[in-house]
């Protein structure tokens, strides 16, 4: 499977059956994130879950939507720490009303997405959905220079290089 395959997101919820039938949307699908580095420690947050779904329209009778799927996480390193959180789990379901009239059902959760670790070395930690290991040869790389994902001050995430050594780094993410 190809580990880099973005989520598609969730299905609308079904058309009702009065002239307010409405359904809400699905959620969206998540991204990819692939980083290669001589070390990699996730000690917080490396997500890529899909949306939510909407939540039924008030006053309709129009299904709730679908929760996005998970993307996918790729990450080859000589040596890798998951000692945070890594996941790539699909979005919840739209919720229903529950008013009045009511007729559409609960939106369907999202399905996972794939994590990938390929290391030449004991992988320490988990995640979830569980990883999946991979070929780690050309992966001896000199660990002279150390990547660790932060979030900064400012509330956004960067690959901090650790080491202060010069290293090129190719970080891919869409979304």
């Amino acid at each position: 499977a190809n580990v880099l395959a973005a989520g598609s997101g969730g299905g609308s919820g079904g058309y009702g059956t009065s002239y307010n039938a409405a359904g809400s949307g699905g959620g969206g699908g998540a991204g990819v994130v692939k980083i290669i580095a001589p070390t990699i420690t996730i000690s917080g947050k490396l997500v890529a879950n899909g949306g939510k779904g909407g939540a039924q329209l008030e006053g309709c009778d129009g299904g709730a939507g679908g929760g996005g799927s998970g993307g996918g996480i790729w990450l080859r390193g000589g040596a890798v720490a998951l000692t945070g959180t890594v996941a790539a789990a699909g979005g919840a379901g739209g919720a229903i009303d529950g008013g009045s009239g009511a007729q559409g059902g609960g939106g369907g959760k999202g399905g996972e997405g794939q994590i990938r670790v390929d290391s030449p070395a004991q992988i320490v930690g988990s995640s979830t959905p569980a990883f999946k290991t991979g070929d780690a040869s050309g992966l001896n790389l000199p660990v002279t220079n150390t990547f660790v994902i932060e979030q900064n001050v400012a509330g956004k995430v960067e690959l901090v290089n650790k080491s202060g050594a010069p290293r090129k780094v190719i970080l891919i993410a869409t979304f």
